[in-house]
């Protein structure tokens, strides 16, 4: 972390306020006492507040920008001085990817795609013009920057909403591309002037921030910006585009990157500035018990009404739910998640391992989901990172081992630990073999032929699994086991596959004849998987898949840090420690599909659980719950404490002192 940061957020808000040119009366009703009160009164720490919306407008008397035509004052000016009175941090918002008004105004610094069209339908959706940092565009809006930090003491910026999925074919953009060499017809090329774009954007700002505020790029990849940064922010609304899926595999990579980090979720029912939409408390209440539960800090979005009042209906949920936060701190601000397992996502997804711009990356979303339901502890990893710290490896689907890294999992093996891979996993980059071919024991023959197939365990691993063909939903690759590798699972053929004769769609295909192929095989302490199974769990929840990674990991995994009994497998159980306390979260409620739409309504009660500590060289001195400190009995039984738990209501923090 920068230590020249002297303070970071522990509940934060992020407070939007995108306002349309038609509305006359901006601010008309600001006070910044109430403002800065409610705050205070809802226990928040820090807030970001609007220096430039998506629209383009400033809430501020600039003459850089372009002010709000019906600003009625200083809002930002009003917002850092009250809060700043009551002790409140406050970052400056900027929108980098979206200005309206000033692609109206200025066309030449919009994103010109490659087919010419500058505005994109549907044009109710805020992105239908995006701006270019590559051009005149960039140097306005550092401008305003600097002048909001000449005006203003604020804590920190934040730059929202950067493009990168859609590269820009302007004069300035092919200018570069040609400057570095590349081809300007090249899509590829497109994408990475697209990338370099962004991160020399964060570098000028860096340039003109002090070192002492707080700085984040919502949008850039979290390792590509890491250099420029000074904290992490998750943006993930569950209710909306991201789901229940995407915080979990972020959160264990993000917290991995030596940045403070803030699970940033928001109180809508909706997407973003949905203001009617207002969602439960203990929705909100479980995705910050969730982000402090797994070692960062918590945030929540709101969008503040045009005239400039904090909506009391909304500040009063997020005034109970932070409450309960602060009185945990002592056992949850500046800690560390304790993991087991590493969770390596593809070469091509790294910085942001679960992305919703270009599709979730599902093998690593559906393992992290897999493991957490068997109540693993895990961390999400990138090729730069250590791997040695786990026990085990898991390498979903698309993991290509590419010569720069070959070395550095031969080292990993040869350590003694594990590793369970699947589908093209462990392949070449250029896919035509086995990157360690001693290691996996398997030769690679190419895609499998049968696009229908199923698989049958040989009853060593047959723990749970169904004897019988089971279910290949999506297939993988075909692979001939060398002499001295276990094979675990073979391959089923169909009749035929699913195709279209001219006469049937043949559709309805059953299991005709067991092979030789394998579909699990093992080698020593490396498990692989014929066919994508985290991605095919991810799609299709199918239980079959995840009680066989389980038995595998059971084989390479006797002792886990965490056992339970009377948990259910949608409850989540964390570890993290600080000092000499190591804290046990334990996490207990439902998403519930209603309709199109996940919902969280109440806590699940539990009663009567057990957790199993495993104890090694701890002693321990004293079990209790957070934040009462009532003590809890315990004991030692094979290797583990053991800890009877009467009841827990959604979250619960068990402290063993030692």
């Amino acid at each position: 972390m920068n230590n020249k940061i002297k303070r970071y957020p522990q509940r934060a808000i992020h407070l939007d306020f995108h306002t349309m040119p038609k509305v006359d009366d901006v601010g008309a009703d600001f006070n910044g006492k109430e403002f800065a009160g409610t705050l205070k009164n809802a226990h928040v720490d820090s807030v970001t507040v609007f220096a430039k919306c998506n629209l383009g407008f400033a809430y501020y008397p600039t003459k850089v920008g372009i002010p709000h035509p019906g600003l009625q004052c200083d809002l930002l000016g009003g917002m850092v001085e009250a809060c700043h009175k009551e002790g409140i941090m406050v970052l400056a918002y900027f929108n980098a990817g979206l200005d309206h008004e000033n692609a109206i105004r200025h066309r030449d610094w919009c994103v010109l795609p490659a087919d010419g069209t500058i505005y994109k339908e549907d044009k109710l959706d805020n992105f239908f013009r995006k701006m270019c940092l590559n051009t005149g565009y960039g140097d306005y809006l550092i401008e305003m920057a600097k002048e909001v930090l000449n005006l203003y003491p604020v804590d920190g910026l934040f730059f929202d909403c950067f493009n990168i999925s859609s590269p820009c074919h302007g004069i300035e953009c092919l200018k570069t591309a040609e400057t570095q060499g590349k081809s300007v017809t090249d899509k590829q090329a497109a994408k990475e002037v697209l990338n370099w774009s962004n991160i020399n954007f964060a570098a000028r700002v860096k340039n003109v921030v002090p070192e002492e505020k707080l700085l984040y790029f919502n949008g850039i990849p979290f390792k590509d910006q890491l250099p420029y940064c000074g904290h992490f922010e998750i943006e993930c609304l569950p209710q909306s585009l991201w789901g229940y899926d995407n915080f979990p595999a972020n959160v264990r990579y993000t917290r991995n990157l030596g940045k403070h980090a803030i699970g940033q979720t928001g109180r809508f029912q909706g997407d973003w500035g949905d203001f009617g939409g207002i969602r439960a408390l203990e929705a909100l209440k479980f995705d910050c018990c969730h982000a402090i539960s797994n070692a960062v800090v918590c945030g929540i979005g709101d969008h503040m009404h045009p005239r400039g009042k904090l909506d009391n209906a909304v500040y009063g949920i997020i005034g109970n739910i932070y409450a309960e936060i602060a009185q945990l701190e002592p056992w949850t601000s500046n800690v560390k998640a304790i993991a087991e397992i590493g969770v390596l996502i593809p070469q091509k997804v790294i910085g942001y391992p679960v992305t919703n711009l270009e599709g979730i990356n599902n093998p690593v979303a559906g393992a992290v989901r897999m493991l957490t339901e068997l109540k693993y502890q895990v961390d999400v990893v990138d090729w730069d990172m250590d791997f040695l710290k786990y026990k085990v490896l898991i390498m979903p689907d698309n993991v290509f081992i590419s010569e720069r890294h070959k070395d550095k999992l031969k080292q990993y093996i040869e350590s003694g630990n594990s590793i369970i891979s699947s589908g093209n996993s462990g392949l070449r980059e250029d896919k035509v073999g086995f990157a360690l071919p001693d290691s996996w024991g398997i030769e690679y023959d190419g895609e499998e032929k049968p696009n229908v197939e199923f698989f049958e365990t040989v009853e060593e691993i047959g723990k749970d699994i169904p004897h019988t063909p089971v279910s290949i939903y999506d297939p993988g690759i075909s692979v001939t086991a060398n002499k001295d590798t276990d094979v675990l699972a073979y391959l089923w053929d169909p009749y035929f596959n699913k195709h279209w004769d001219g006469y049937h769609g043949y559709y309805y295909i059953p299991p005709k004849q067991k092979t030789n192929r394998p579909a699990l095989t093992r080698n020593s302490n490396l498990f692989h998987f014929s066919f994508p199974v985290f991605e095919g769990y991810y799609e299709h929840a199918y239980l079959v898949y995840r009680n066989l990674v389980r038995n595998c990991i059971e084989k390479l995994l006797p002792d886990p840090l965490i056992k339970t009994e009377g948990i259910p497998s949608f409850a989540r159980v964390t570890l993290t420690e600080k000092d000499n306390l190591k804290m046990i979260h334990i996490l207990s409620y439902v998403p519930e599909l209603r309709g199109k739409k996940q919902i969280i309504e109440e806590p699940i009660l539990l009663k009567n659980v057990s957790l199993f500590f495993r104890q090694g060289e701890l002693k321990v001195k004293n079990i209790y719950m957070a934040p009462s400190k009532k003590k809890l009995e315990f004991k030692l039984e094979n290797g583990y404490i053991k800890i009877d738990v009467p009841e827990i209501n959604g979250y619960q923090v068990i402290v063993i002192e030692n």
